[in-house]
């Protein structure tokens, strides 16, 4: 075992099954849990949770633990801005993970941006869309300083509610 993950397991006073799987890790596996270690000094359940991530992919992709760290959008963040705090660059490397682990969510998210930037682009609206696209319903938002502000966005709702880009943006929450 790694000094490294000695030294979190002591620290942290990890038990259980997260201490026996830390303890097991040799080679490449340990080298990537170190560096995670060192570099996002996450708590035993933060790890724990990158773990759960970095296993699940492991599984489906058959790639070992550090084929994964080392893919460049994790390398970068590990490798990356130490100026930046802790617990930014924790939930960068969790939305990474998250993006690796579910491919397919992570396209729906970057095609319901999409055309979000494309409404309030076209339209001047900004979309909410369910938080993680659980519902099918969104929220509109716009601010009028006038009634003929008002009236110039109630036309352009008008529009919006007969555009493609809202249609497709309800096709996508409702996984069509």
């Amino acid at each position: 075992m790694s000094e490294v993950i000695n030294s979190f397991i002591l620290s942290r006073a990890v038990s259980g099954s997260l201490a026996e799987f830390l303890s097991a890790l040799s080679g490449d596996d340990e080298i990537a849990v170190d560096s995670i270690i060192v570099s996002l000094q996450p708590s035993a359940n933060t790890l724990r949770d990158y773990l759960r991530m970095l296993e699940d992919i492991t599984v489906r992709d058959r790639l070992s633990l550090g084929d994964i760290v080392r893919q460049p959008q994790l390398a970068a963040l590990l490798e990356g801005d130490a100026s930046a705090g802790r617990k930014d660059r924790q939930g960068r490397f969790k939305r990474e993970l998250e993006l690796l682990r579910y491919p397919e969510r992570s396209r729906l998210l970057q095609d319901v941006q999409s055309l979000q930037r494309q409404i309030a682009s076209r339209y001047g609206f900004r979309v909410e869309v369910p938080e993680m696209l659980e519902g099918d319903s969104v929220k509109i938002q716009f601010s009028a300083r006038s009634t003929e502000e008002m009236e110039k966005a109630a036309l352009k709702l008008a529009d919006l509610s007969r555009s493609e880009e809202l249609s497709q943006l309800y096709q996508l929450l409702l996984g069509i």
